[in-house]
């Protein structure tokens, strides 16, 4: 086998293994820009109609305010089937998601 080839391929490996393991690690950016709250504070804001909308995954919880669209995020120290009831009563949209989507990330 010919050295220049080999070396490009090793460089080539190199490479595309330094891309796989930045994009694993890689958060998506609407996480970053969300601010942490207590689930205290989110159940007040909740009960005031402060919130618009949210996206539950697990026991986490992102959503955005009303007034301002500034998003937030949370988590619930157990599965909390009246905070479904709360949010259809304040007109909240609610979406689901699972944990894990089951890729890779490749």
């Amino acid at each position: 086998m010919n050295p220049n080839f080999r070396n490009f391929a090793l460089w080539a490996i190199i490479a595309l293994l330094l891309i796989a393991l930045f994009s694993m690690f890689q958060t998506a950016p609407s996480q970053t820009s969300s601010r942490d709250i207590p689930y205290s504070q989110f159940l007040r804001d909740v009960d005031s109609g402060r919130v618009r909308d949210v996206v539950v995954t697990g026991n986490r919880v992102l959503g955005t305010y009303a007034e301002n669209g500034a998003a937030f995020q949370t988590y619930s120290p157990v599965i909390d089937d009246s905070l479904i009831s709360k949010l259809q009563a304040k007109n909240v949209t609610i979406s689901a998601r699972p944990e894990t989507d089951g890729s890779s990330g490749f």
